[in-house]
This record gives C-alpha cells, sequence and structure tokens, in this order.
C-alpha cells in the first residue's frame, strides 16, 4: 500500500483490518491474516457484507436459490415499479393522480402486508418465474420478450427494462455464487436449476426435488 501514489493512512489500514476481522471477513486483525468463507464469498458476490452473509446463510440452510434473489432485492438495481414524477413535460394531474394510483396498486398486491421492499421485489420476480414460457428460457431476449407479455397481460405499473435488469442481476449473481458451491451440492443444484430455469446455463442439471424457491 505504501507503492501507492496517495496511500492509506497507516491508521485507517488497522482500523479497517479490525474490522474485517470483527465481521468475520478475515481470520484474524493482522496483515498475515487469511480470507474465513465469508470473506471469500464476500470477493465473489457484488453486495455489501450483510447481504454476502445472506448468501452464505441460504447456502448452509438449504435454501441458496431464494437467498441469491433476495440478495439482489436489497438496491443491486433500481427499483422496477414506476415511480410517477409530476416534472413530467405534458402530464396533467388527473393523469399523475391514475399512474400514482397504479404504481401504489401494483406495490399493494406484491407487498401482500409486509411493508418490505425486499420481499415485495421477491414476490415481483417470483411471479415472473412462475409465470415464465413452457418452452426453455435462452437468455436476454427471451427475458425481454416475456417481460414484455408479462408486464401486458398483468396491467401493473413496471418498467419492463429494469424488471430485466433485476432478472440479469439475479442470473449474474447466481453464476458468481455457483462457482463458490461444491460440485454436487446442494446448494449448487439448487442454484444450477435456477440459472437452467433462466436459460443462463449451458449444461443440463437434473433440477433438485419441488420448487428452487420455496413460498413463505
Amino acid at each position: 500500500l505504501s507503492q501507492l501514489p496517495d496511500p492509506p493512512e497507516l491508521q485507517a489500514v488497522e482500523a479497517t483490518v479490525k474490522d474485517l476481522a470483527r465481521l468475520g471477513a478475515i481470520t484474524f486483525a493482522s496483515d498475515q491474516a487469511e480470507l474465513s468463507a465469508i470473506g471469500r464469498v464476500c470477493l465473489s458476490l457484488p453486495f455489501d457484507m450483510s447481504t454476502c452473509k445472506l448468501v452464505w446463510l441460504g447456502c448452509l440452510w438449504g435454501c441458496a436459490a431464494d437467498a441469491v434473489v433476495l440478495a439482489c432485492c436489497t438496491g443491486a438495481v433500481p427499483d422496477p415499479f414506476k415511480v410517477p414524477s409530476p416534472f413530467v413535460e405534458g402530464l396533467s394531474q388527473v393523469e399523475l393522480a391514475k399512474e400514482l394510483h397504479s404504481s401504489c396498486e401494483s406495490r399493494r398486491i406484491f407487498d401482500r402486508g409486509l411493508f418490505s421492499q425486499p420481499m415485495m421485489l421477491r414476490a415481483l420476480f417470483v411471479e415472473w418465474w412462475r409465470s415464465r414460457p413452457v418452452q426453455q428460457m435462452s437468455g436476454y431476449k427471451s427475458w425481454q420478450h416475456h417481460t414484455m407479455n408479462f408486464v401486458k397481460r398483468n396491467a401493473i405499473a413496471v418498467v419492463p427494462r429494469r424488471l430485466v435488469q433485476f432478472v440479469c442481476a439475479v442470473a449474474d449473481s447466481a453464476s458468481r455464487a455457483l462457482k463458490l458451491c461444491r460440485p454436487g451440492s446442494r446448494a449448487g443444484v439448487q442454484i444450477r436449476t435456477l440459472l437452467r430455469d433462466l436459460g443462463a446455463e449451458s449444461g443440463r442439471v437434473r433440477a433438485a426435488a419441488g420448487d428452487w424457491i420455496e413460498e413463505r
């Protein structure tokens, strides 16, 4: 670090090392420390420490794919629901009121009384996944096509492009998490099944018993 153009202060480095040890990312507070299992997860996934722990615990508790989806619901992508603005040119007060009502109603349907943004987004993804076409999806273009039909058929206030971005984030995070799983492990099978159902995995794998997501 001392060779960097603008090296950090030694006290800041020591404080960071202590924080990493306290959070469990490294084995102990020393420059000789090694990465822990949580630390390796944090290096591989595009989430903060607490969200990486969510994925790690999900793998341990038998709900790996669901944990990956829920991790993406914590703010990894922009909110896919429409957010009407009074600053849009040409939008009357009546039209704004209608769009606000539609947006709130769509959020209420998927929130299901939990008052939780992550759980609302999870419910949206689960519904999108369950309504997927019978034929195997094949990646980005099929996600776009299915999303457009899904939004139109359900008449929900969702921006299709943002929902596709969310699906992309799930596929990317699942691909990263899969590399951390032992071959043939329960977590690996669940995540592979998720990727297969999304058409984001080239290989074939036997599905785990039941759906990869457990309905709460």
